[in-house]
C-alpha cells in the first residue's frame, strides 16, 4: 500500500494535466526608474561610484545604538522626477555590489518588510519554510498589501514545510497580483493529512530532496539571502526558542544574478502552482484574503499591548530602516551561487559529502564546490558556523589537512543542548573528536545563554533569559578578506541531497564584521568550548580561549563538564540518530 501511494503521489490528477499555469509572471520584470527602491539605491551608488575612497571598516552594532533618532522621510531622500524603464541607465560599479549584513533578528524583518512597503512593481519570494505565527502574518499582510496597489509578488515554497496548508496557500493565490507556486510537491493525496505523510514516509529520499533556499527580492534592484526562513524563531520574536542566524542585504550587479535564479525556479518542471490543486472558489477565497487582513490588525492590536515590545521595537527601527542601512553599506565583489532545481533528480552516488577531483565545480554541487574551492587557498585562518555539521570523511580530511599547512581552523556549531534537531548529534561525535585530535578549535553554542533577564530584542544574537537558543547561521570566514553566507549546512543533506543558494563576499571590511560576531559568539557566556583531556572529550566554560595570536596560553580557570550538557530526551533523541543512516541528516 505504501509503495503504490508512493508511486501515484506524483502523478496529476487526469482533469489538472491541462491545467494552465500563468503566463504573466514567468520572468522578472525590469527595473523602472521611477520605483523608490530603484532611485534610492541608485543614490547610493552615485555616490559610491564617484568616491575613490576605500571603504572604512563599519563594525555592526545593533541597531538601537547607532541609528540617528531622526531621518527625511525614504520619499524624501529620492528624486520623484525619474521616469521611464531603468534598462541599462543604471551606473553598475563595475563588478561592485552593495552588502550589509543582517546578524539582528528584529533588523532583518524590518529589512524585509521595508522592502515590502516601499516595492512598486515587483516581489519576488523563494524560502524553504514558511512558518505560522506573528512574523509571517505581519509579513503576508503586507504582501497583500502590496498586491492590493498593484506590486506583483510570487512567491515559491518547498512543499514538505507547507504540510497541510493548502488552503492558507490558496488563499494568497486567489489574488489577481499573488501566484504561490510549489518545489517538489506531492500532486496526489493532499487534502487528508494522514494520507500526506504516508506519502512522504513511503518515499524517504524525497524528505531530503528539498529547496532549502531563502532568498527575497524587490523591485530586481534590493535582496536578501542567507540562513532565515520565514518565522518567529528567525526574526528573535519567539516566545520560547530563537534561532542566532545570519542573512545579507544586497544591491547592485549580484541581484540581476539572483534574480534569474529565482526565474530558473520559478520556470523549472519541479514546480507547481497551487492552483493545479484546486483552481475553484477564487471569490470565496478573495473574501478570505479580507478577513485574514482583519483579523491580523486586530490580533497586532492585542500583542502589542499584552505581550510583545518587539512590536514596537519593530516599529522603531522599520521606520527609517532602508535610509539607515543604504547609508552604511560596504561595496565589493559577491559571487553568486545557486545549485540547480534539477539536482533533486540525480541522486548522490556515494549520498555521502564528497569532494570534487582536481578542485572542479561539479553541476549539482556549485554551492559547496565554490566554497571548498575558496577554502582551499586560505593563507592563515578559516572561520566556520554551521549549525548542523556532519562534514563526512573527505572534508574533515580535508580540513585536518588545511590544519597541518599552518592555517588555524575554528568551528562554531550547535551542542546537543542548543540543537533544535538532536538526532543529527549521533553521527556528529565521531568528526568532532577527530578534529579536536588533530589540533583544531571547535565551539559550541549554549543552549541556554547567560544574558540579561529583561528583553534584547536587538542583541545580535539572543533575546530573552530562559528562553531556548539555537545556531542557524551558516557562515565562513577566510583569512579576513572573503566571507560566505548562505543556505548550506556542512551536512550530507544540504550538499548531496538539498538544492542551496550563498554569496562568497570578497570585502575585507565585511570579513572582519563577520569576524567579530565570530569571535563574540565564542565568549563563555554563549558558547562552550571544546577540549581533549586524556582522549575524551569535556566542554570548557569560563577563562580566556586561545582565539588570537596576541593570547598565546589559555587560562585554566573555568568549569569542565565531563558529561554532555543536554537533557534525557534530547541524550535519547542522539542515540535513536545514531542508528538512523547518516546521509539522511
Amino acid at each position: 500500500m505504501l509503495l503504490l501511494l508512493s508511486a501515484c503521489a506524483n502523478v496529476l490528477p487526469q482533469h489538472l494535466k491541462n491545467t494552465p499555469s500563468s503566463q504573466s509572471h514567468q520572468t522578472s520584470l525590469p527595473k523602472f526608474s521611477d520605483a523608490p527602491l530603484v532611485q534610492l539605491f541608485q543614490k547610493q551608488q552615485d555616490q559610491h561610484n564617484q568616491s575613490s575612497d576605500t571603504q572604512p571598516v563599519n563594525t555592526h552594532k545593533p541597531m538601537d545604538t547607532i541609528m540617528p533618532k531622526k531621518l527625511r522621510d525614504l520619499r524624501g531622500l529620492v528624486n520623484e522626477h525619474l521616469h521611464g524603464r531603468m534598462g541599462d541607465a543604471v551606473a553598475q560599479a563595475g563588478v561592485d555590489s552593495a552588502i550589509y549584513p543582517l546578524s539582528n533578528g528584529i533588523e532583518a524583518f524590518a529589512a524585509r518588510s521595508a522592502l515590502i512597503k516601499n516595492a512598486k512593481y515587483s516581489l519576488d519570494l523563494q524560502y524553504y519554510t514558511l512558518q505560522k505565527g506573528l512574523s509571517s502574518r505581519l509579513l503576508l499582510r503586507e504582501v497583500v498589501i502590496a498586491a492590493d496597489r498593484g506590486v506583483r509578488v510570487r512567491i515559491l515554497l518547498d512543499d514538505r514545510e507547507q504540510l497541510g496548508r493548502d488552503k492558507e496557500m490558496l488563499m494568497l493565490n486567489a489574488h489577481p497580483n499573488i501566484e504561490v507556486r510549489l518545489f517538489n510537491p506531492i500532486k496526489r493525496y493532499r487534502s487528508n493529512i494522514v494520507s500526506r505523510w504516508v506519502v512522504f514516509l513511503s518515499n524517504l529520499s524525497s524528505l531530503r530532496r528539498r529547496m532549502h533556499i531563502k532568498m527575497w527580492l524587490a523591485d530586481g534592484v534590493l535582496g536578501i539571502t542567507g540562513g532565515r526562513n520565514l518565522g518567529d524563531r528567525y526574526f528573535n520574536a519567539g516566545d520560547a526558542d530563537n534561532f542566532s542566524d545570519m542573512d545579507v542585504l544586497l544591491g547592485g550587479a549580484v541581484v540581476d544574478k539572483m534574480q534569474a535564479g529565482f526565474d530558473d525556479y520559478w520556470n523549472s518542471e519541479q514546480v507547481m502552482s497551487v492552483d493545479a490543486f484546486d483552481a475553484q472558489h477564487l471569490e470565496l477565497r478573495r473574501e478570505q484574503i479580507s478577513r485574514m487582513l482583519l483579523s491580523t490588525s486586530r490580533l497586532t492590536q492585542l500583542e502589542r499591548v499584552s505581550r510583545h515590545p518587539y512590536l514596537q521595537a519593530l516599529k522603531d527601527t522599520e521606520q527609517e530602516m532602508l535610509p539607515f542601512v543604504l547609508s552604511k553599506v560596504t561595496w565589493g565583489q559577491v559571487d553568486f551561487f545557486m545549485d540547480p532545481p534539477s539536482k533533486i533528480k540525480h541522486y548522490p552516488d556515494p549520498a555521502h559529502i564528497s569532494l570534487s577531483s582536481g578542485g572542479e565545480i561539479r553541476p549539482n554541487t556549485l554551492v559547496f564546490d565554490n566554497l571548498i574551492r575558496a577554502m582551499s587557498q586560505a593563507k592563515k585562518e578559516i572561520l566556520i558556523v554551521s549549525p548542523y555539521f556532519l562534514p563526512g570523511d573527505e572534508l574533515t580530511q580535508f580540513l585536518i589537512d588545511l590544519h597541518n599547512t599552518g592555517i588555524r581552523i575554528n568551528i562554531l556549531t550547535n551542542s546537543l543542548q542548543s540543537n533544535d534537531v538532536p538526532v543529527v548529534n549521533g553521527h556528529y561525535d565521531y568528526y568532532r573528536d577527530r578534529l579536536l585530535q588533530a589540533g583544531i578549535v571547535m565551539y559550541e553554542l549554549r543552549g541556554y545563554p547567560d544574558v540579561p533577564a529583561l528583553p534584547q530584542w536587538r542583541h545580535p544574537i539572543f533575546s530573552i533569559k530562559g528562553s531556548h537558543t539555537a545556531l542557524h547561521s551558516k557562515v565562513v570566514v577566510i583569512d579576513g578578506q572573503t566571507s560566505f553566507v548562505g543556505s548550506m549546512n556542512l551536512d550530507p543533506c544540504s550538499v548531496t541531497g538539498n538544492t542551496e543558494v550563498g554569496v562568497l563576499i570578497r570585502q575585507p571590511a565585511f570579513a572582519e564584521q563577520m569576524r567579530q560576531l565570530f569571535f563574540t559568539q565564542l565568549e563563555p557566556k554563549f558558547s562552550f568550548e571544546l577540549r581533549q583531556i586524556q582522549g575524551k572529550t569535556v566542554w570548557y566554560l569560563g577563562g580566556d580561549s586561545n582565539l588570537d595570536e596576541t593570547q598565546p596560553e589559555r587560562s585554566r580557570t573555568g568549569t569542565v563538564f565531563t558529561n554532555e550538557p543536554g537533557s534525557l530526551w534530547r541524550k535519547l533523541q542522539k542515540y535513536i540518530g545514531g542508528w538512523l543512516p547518516e546521509h539522511y541528516m
